[in-house]
């Protein structure tokens, strides 16, 4: 019975884990990854997986600004 729930406990730990990493990214957006700070790789749109804790994203927005100038 304890070999049971300790084996569930793994589970559910390791799913949220993989769950928390996760990310979606719209068609007109681009993340930079950085990799414990460092440089790692630029992702486009659509949905991929970071490394909780060690992976940091940075959003990029690719649209087009119209700003009027007086």
């Amino acid at each position: 019975m304890v070999n049971i729930i300790v084996w569930l406990i793994i589970f559910v730990v390791i799913s949220i884990f993989i769950l928390t990493g996760i990310r979606l990214i719209k068609e007109y957006e681009r993340v930079v990854i950085f990799r414990l700070g460092r440089f790692n790789s630029i992702k486009g749109p659509g949905l991929f997986w970071l490394m909780p804790y060690l992976d940091k994203s940075v959003l990029v927005d690719l649209r087009t600004r119209v700003i009027d100038v007086p």
